[in-house]
């Protein structure tokens, strides 16, 4: 029960911890995404709501994006030779989401 401006003042595109964000009165409660919606649901007196993700795909167009991929990749295998090596675990490491301690170099067990 802040006002924008106070919100904005205090968060000044920051990030908190959630233990500070509670004392300093950004949230109420901990929780996630679920207890957000659930919260919501209750203050605007809601018995029954349903959640929707979107877009929604259907079975074969998953299976079509798949099926592409694939193919998309063993272009880019034959294109690159043997950079492909480097590709796919540069690939892979930028799809890792947080934070990250790397080594300057890959180690492959056979």
């Amino acid at each position: 029960k802040i006002s924008v401006e106070k919100v904005d003042e205090i968060g000044q595109g920051r990030v908190w911890s959630g233990a500070d964000a509670k004392e300093i009165g950004l949230i109420d409660v901990y929780g996630g995404l679920g207890d957000a919606i659930k919260i919501a649901a209750q203050m605007a007196k809601l018995d029954k709501y349903k959640l929707v993700s979107f877009p929604e795909k259907d079975k074969y167009q998953e299976m079509f994006e798949d099926l592409l991929s694939e193919t998309r990749m063993s272009v880019m295998e034959k294109e690159l030779g043997s950079s492909y090596y480097y590709f796919d675990n540069f690939k892979k490491l930028s799809q890792i989401q947080g934070i990250q301690a790397r080594i300057p170099f890959f180690i492959e067990l056979n």
